[in-house]
């Protein structure tokens, strides 16, 4: 990571107003030094205009951002190439926590776990079930929507099972999940990337 930033300039940014404790507008005209990195933009677009091989990668529980780039890019110093290539911005919420980890976000979140699975997040309307493949039948995905309790209530009432209540804890388990499934810029590519970005940044 900090070789990514290493290599962006810094910019004088200026603060011109501000207000006081009373409520008022005050001139504070200073500026202070700060790396540029609405550059960040400029070296994603290039990445993504490129032709540049990408492959799926789960990340599998307790996988951190510095031992996913030093076994797959041979170093540390390409987290930063993880991040851009899959638009991570917070390093801490944006990566998936580990199964510990979610454990005690969800016991702080909501007091216990038992509360979360009780307490409702939101219900869904099924509207595709899943179709698994078959011999001359491809697999047909489920589709669903999310609705509000009344509409809920009068599916749930039709009593074909195509109605879902999703839990607190069912929600953050696949909120989680979700962050698993990333992109890898083949590890060929990752110095000439980080050139790129060293031209560009200069």
């Amino acid at each position: 990571m900090s070789e990514y930033f290493k290599n962006m300039p810094a910019i004088y940014y200026r603060f011109d107003t501000g207000t006081s404790h009373a409520g008022k507008k005050i001139d504070l005209v200073h500026q202070k030094l700060v790396t540029d990195i609405s550059l960040r933009h400029r070296l994603k677009s290039t990445i993504k205009s490129a032709t540049y091989t990408k492959y799926n990668y789960t990340i599998p529980d307790g996988e951190r951002p510095d031992t996913l780039s030093y076994r797959y890019y041979g170093g540390f110093e390409y987290i930063w190439l993880i991040f851009l290539a899959n638009n991570i911005f917070d390093p801490i919420f944006d990566w998936p926590l580990s199964q510990d980890e979610l454990r005690k976000h969800i016991i702080c979140k909501y007091g216990s776990l038992d509360a979360a699975n009780s307490g409702v997040h939101h219900y869904e309307e099924v509207i595709q079930k899943l179709v698994p493949a078959s011999k001359g039948q491809d697999r047909i995905e489920e589709r669903f929507y999310e609705v509000d309790e009344t509409r809920y209530q009068i599916v749930a009432a039709e009593g074909d099972g195509m109605e879902r209540t999703v839990s607190n804890y069912d929600y953050e388990v696949l909120h989680n999940d979700s962050k698993k499934e990333i992109n890898l810029i083949e590890d060929v590519w990752a110095e000439q990337i980080l050139e790129t970005a060293r031209n560009m940044f200069s």
